[in-house]
Parts: structure tokens; sequence; C-alpha cells
């Protein structure tokens, strides 16, 4: 149920998605254990927040942001700009 949520949380479909909710929801069960019987209450709340909020879950809201969007353009303006990579296959050299 732990990776189900972590899963949720930090957003299905993305990479690094899974890996940032479990981290998260590790933090929240430390966090809120001072709060035995309202932990699983407020990890609920958080739960049902971030699915109304951004129900592609965190890292997808990130990515969704404008500065990701520009840096994303960058990225794909300078891969147009870089010169084609050389072949280092070794069977493109001639033999004397």
């Amino acid at each position: 149920m732990i990776a189900l949520l972590g899963t949720v949380i930090g957003g299905i479909g993305i990479e690094w998605g899974p890996m940032v909710g479990s981290a998260i929801v590790v933090f929240l069960y430390f966090f809120l254990a001072r709060y035995a019987g309202l932990s699983l209450l407020i990890q609920g709340v958080i739960l049902v927040g971030i699915m109304t909020l951004a129900p592609q879950g965190i890292l997808g809201a990130l990515y969704r942001l404008p500065i990701h969007r520009a840096y994303r353009y960058l990225l794909r303006a300078y891969d147009r700009q870089k010169p084609p990579a050389e072949s280092t296959d070794a069977g493109d050299k001639e033999t004397d």
C-alpha cells in the first residue's frame, strides 16, 4: 500500500516519480509518528489534496511549470546546434 501511495504522490508514468513519492511517504511516516492517532488522517488529507490539485503527481506538476518548459526548449535548441558526432566504428576505417 505504501508503494502505491508513493507512486501516486510522486507521479505515475514519470521515471523518478515513484522514488520521490516514496521518499515523501517515508518522511511523512516518521514526521507524523508523534501524532499516532491522527497520522493516517493527515496522510489521507495530503493524498486527497495532491490528487485534487495535481492529479499527475508532484513531479508531473513540476514538469508542467513554465520554467521547466523553457528549460526543455533551451535543451532542444542546444541539441540542434551541436555538430553530428563522428562514428567510432572500427569497420569504418580503411586498413593499409
